[in-house]
């Protein structure tokens, strides 16, 4: 997807789904959800125009820009792997071969185990991230229809939260609930098929990315613009290819 000279476009803020914020600040300040938080106190508002370029770009966010910078800095097309050996998360996945590991933690107050990787810091204020985390408590078959009814029930607002993509996973299909809307469909949910010693459950989990302050376009009546929005789509569909059962899982200790 080379995305050139796509617009900034308007897009509505769901706090539901961002904990409360849309955007995370720099790398170094985290916060209780296991996600950075915003302590930079810039707006970005008048840093930058969204703007082609003479050379055809191609990867995550190609034809983009912010404040004169390609939104390629922030992704890339080649992809290592996350070493989920010996966590408790169920699943691989990948990330671009551009960002680094921020940390990882159980999180017994939400229950779940969490991750983060991010990019570089370009210009000490523009940063992305990625946050996976994965709940501890197992889902039996019969439970995952109320448990899947209830997430969309508590996060949906002015913005259905819906089936936004499928995933081949472990020989099913599997849906991934979102809003069809950046920056709101910044954060997915989707539940895991896992073997455990009393049969198949399914694990919640959630991939949000998320971006620092001077990522923000301007914010209207509770309407954001964000610059680089191709890039976080483009960095979805290639992560989420990349999804598989972690056979190094170690969730039998946690059950």
């Amino acid at each position: 997807m080379t995305g050139l000279d796509r617009p900034v476009r308007r897009r509505r803020v769901l706090a539901a789904l961002a904990g409360g914020g849309a955007t995370v600040g720099l790398a170094g300040c985290q916060g209780s959800d296991g996600t950075d938080s915003d302590d930079s106190g810039e707006t970005g508002g008048d840093d930058s125009d969204s703007g082609g370029s003479d050379t055809v770009e191609t990867g995550p966010g190609a034809g983009e820009q912010i404040d004169d910078i390609s939104c390629t800095e922030f992704g890339s097309t080649e992809r290592q792997s996350y070493g989920t050996g010996d966590t408790p998360l169920v699943f691989d996945f990948d990330y671009p071969d551009t960002w680094t590991e921020s940390g990882s933690s159980p999180d017994r107050r939400s229950d779940r185990y969490t991750v983060i990787v991010r990019s570089d810091i370009v210009e000490n204020r523009y940063q992305t991230f990625l946050t996976v985390g994965q709940w501890f408590e197992p889902i039996t078959p019969a439970e995952l229809e109320q448990a899947v009814s209830t997430e969309i029930e508590a996060r949906s607002g002015r913005e259905q939260f819906e089936v936004t993509r499928t995933l081949a996973y472990a020989g099913e299909e599997i849906d991934v609930y979102s809003t069809p809307e950046f920056p709101e469909g910044l954060a997915s949910v989707f539940w895991l098929p896992h073997e455990t010693a009393d049969g198949t459950r399914y694990f919640q989990t959630v991939f949000r990315f998320s971006y620092s302050s001077g990522f923000i376009a301007g914010v209207e009546d509770g309407d954001v613009d964000i610059y680089c929005e191709s890039l976080f789509e483009d960095l979805g569909d290639t992560i989420f290819q990349s999804i598989g059962p972690n056979s190094g899982t170690t969730i039998a200790s946690e059950l």
